[in-house]
């Protein structure tokens, strides 16, 4: 009797390695459907804490280096296109060096979030994006910094974790950190003694659950 020289299962060892393959080549293919929709369903439970509709009832307000006795000056205004425009001029006179806006949030609860993500379209310089706890003028800041490409939209994540606590221009070491379940307003600064006109667009700004610290698209 001639013997076989398959195994046992009865089929040849090369259909049995491109079964093998395809099994492989479905379940990566259910991991990335998967995955694409687990990303679809964060992207869905962001938070907009403000978008720059005509009639958006967020007012942002002006606070410039002039509390110091400053030259600085900047506006946040609402442009034909839906957009946010923080624009002005950085004076270094009078010991000056940054201009600011601010907007009241809340309080809103944003523990269930892990950062805030904006789409911008900037001027090369660097911003920083500002949370406060408190509801005055004065107070402690927490503020994340980020940098800007002249003309291009980007999407930039900042984790709370990376929001510093600061106060009027010093950084802060025995406070505690950002409360994420009680924030009251927002703000955007541009500081650093970068002189000179500026202008950052915003299309938008959410409390997101993605944890990137960098740009993450463009467009």
């Amino acid at each position: 009797m001639t013997r076989s020289r398959w195994p046992a299962t009865g089929r040849p060892p090369l259909a049995g390695a491109r079964q093998t393959r395809a099994g492989y080549a479905w379940h990566l293919a259910a991991l990335v459907v998967f995955l694409i929709s687990t990303e679809m369903v964060v992207a869905n439970n962001d938070k907009e804490l403000t978008g720059f509709e005509p009639g958006e009832p967020i007012e942002w307000r002006p606070i410039d280096d002039g509390v110091m006795g400053g030259l600085s000056r900047s506006l946040l205004k609402i442009t034909p296109a839906g957009t946010g425009l923080f624009e002005g001029e950085v004076s270094l006179a009078n010991n000056g060096g940054f201009a600011s806006v601010r907007a009241r949030l809340g309080p809103v609860d944003l523990s269930g979030y892990q950062s805030l993500a904006a789409r911008i379209r900037g001027d090369g310089k660097r911003y920083r994006l500002r949370l406060h706890t408190g509801a005055g003028v004065d107070g402690i800041a927490y503020q994340a910094d980020f940098d800007t490409e002249a003309g291009e939209w980007q999407e930039i994540v900042l984790p709370f974790s990376s929001f510093e606590p600061t106060f009027r221009g010093r950084r802060l070491t025995d406070v505690e950190p950002l409360d994420t379940g009680n924030v009251q307003q927002i703000g955007l600064m541009i500081a650093d003694k970068q002189a000179g006109a500026f202008r950052l667009e915003l299309d938008w700004i959410r409390a997101s659950g993605m944890v990137a610290g960098d740009v993450i698209n463009r467009s």
